[in-house]
């Protein structure tokens, strides 16, 4: 690990770990899973059935408490590019929302304070810590209930939003929602002009939704880092550090 540079941690434990691990790998295809940094307190013979599996045998296992100064030291925070803190179960699933959300905001905080560059997403179940997390300047906060609740309230719908959502944020990192960079002949030009850029595509096929403004901008004082927004009008400026979000169809002959 010494010698790790721009590396992934992944932060806590439940159960069902290796479905997230792997989504995490299919996600993130820029990053090895040697690069790949799992740190967490969870129970040792999850763990070793976790390693013996060949799909993660490459990924690099810290134990520990990972809001622990010293742990993530371990796990050269100082020198990773990215974290996602997750909801962590390893003392139990009978622990409280509260005492799982409040290791999160403290994990971040200590992440932030041994390395202020590095890209951190979390999650929360309830959003009592919402305020606490974005004053840890958290990058990306997910709120587990929240999606939750809305996922079950479209479905009420029938009109089939759960099943279009799920195609968005499908497992396929080449399908769906899709961020990419933007050539930078655009920055300055009028969004009118990259959505005629994408429509002339016809090979592509991907369908431009929207931009994100502030992408991975960690020097910004104000306003949001990956802010998206969605259709702006087509007179719209494009700003420096956007990125594009489009939709991409699966290739059916």
């Amino acid at each position: 690990l010494k010698r790790m540079k721009g590396h992934f941690l992944l932060c806590g434990w439940r159960p069902g770990f290796e479905k997230i691990l792997e989504a995490v790998m299919i996600q993130n295809p820029d990053i090895s899973p040697d690069r790949i940094v799992v740190v967490n307190n969870a129970p040792a013979d999850q763990m070793e059935i976790l390693r013996s599996d060949s799909r993660f045998t490459e990924i690099k296992y810290v134990a520990g408490d990972f809001s622990d100064a010293d742990v993530l030291k371990r796990a050269f925070i100082q020198t990773a590019s990215r974290a996602l803190v997750m909801a962590d179960y390893s003392a139990g699933t009978d622990i409280s929302d509260m005492e799982v959300d409040s290791r999160t905001v403290l994990s971040v905080l200590t992440m932030k304070n041994l390395n202020a560059k590095v890209y951190v997403s979390a999650e929360l179940l309830s959003d009592k810590f919402e305020e606490h997390l974005r004053m840890a300047n958290v990058d990306e906060l997910i709120l587990t209930q929240d999606y939750e609740h809305s996922l079950l309230a479209t479905a009420s719908s029938g009109l089939g939003y759960s099943n279009v959502i799920k195609a968005l944020i499908s497992d396929n990192a080449d399908t769906g929602i899709i961020i990419e960079d933007i050539e930078k002949n655009f920055v300055g030009k009028k969004y009118g002009e990259l959505v005629s850029w994408y429509d002339s595509d016809i090979d592509d096929g991907d369908v431009l939704v929207g931009l994100l403004l502030n992408a991975g901008n960690h020097s910004l004082k104000n306003g949001s880092i990956n802010q998206p927004l969605l259709t702006p009008a087509e007179d719209y400026i494009i700003p420096e550090a956007s990125k594009a979000v489009v939709i991409r169809g699966r290739n059916e002959e």
